[in-house]
């Protein structure tokens, strides 16, 4: 069977391009699977059918020795996902399942969207009183930086205890 290779192209925040080049006329398969470390199918006709659990599946036909792009739209920024591909020719011999690690990019810094308690006045808050932020996409806490407050009189700061991150909500 052809050979295949999978190449990025580009990569936004949340769709990137990858390619596929085979050495023969055919068509050519590419599935979209979250993370890293995915098995890939056995049965490279598997891919090439789309007989397989994947985010997303697409097929083209694919020149000898051309690159055919795949774009992948809608992904969550910042995130990891594999594309495994595979190629056949004419007589439909498949290549070998070939596997590319792509990541999403993240250019925009979050937004708070939301605090408990709110912002304001009241109720006066404890310095031992818990804090809640949201921001509108999943955010990282560095943990060999300081977390601080500005106190709303006296110019002062106030030192996070405990940090915890779930997704957006700090």
């Amino acid at each position: 069977g052809p050979t295949s290779t999978l190449a990025e192209v580009s990569v936004q925040e949340s769709t990137f391009t990858i390619s596929v080049t085979s050495s023969a006329d055919g068509h050519a398969s590419v599935i979209l699977l979250p993370g890293s470390g995915n098995t890939a199918p056995e049965d490279p006709e598997d891919l090439l059918t789309g007989n397989v659990n994947a985010m997303e599946y697409q097929s083209k036909s694919v020149r000898a020795n051309e690159a055919t792009n795949f774009t992948f739209s809608g992904l969550v920024q910042y995130a990891i996902y594999e594309v495994m591909g595979a190629a056949n020719n004419g007589d439909g011999k498949p290549s070998e399942v070939s596997t590319l690690g792509v990541g999403t990019d993240d250019t925009h810094a979050p937004g708070l969207s939301a605090t408990d308690p709110a912002t304001g006045y009241d109720p006066v808050l404890p310095v031992e009183g818990t804090v809640v932020l949201v921001f509108d996409e999943p955010v990282l806490y560095d943990d060999t930086k300081d977390l601080t407050f500005n106190t709303l009189y006296g110019g002062g700061t106030i030192l996070a205890g405990t940090v915890e991150v779930d997704f957006n909500v700090v």
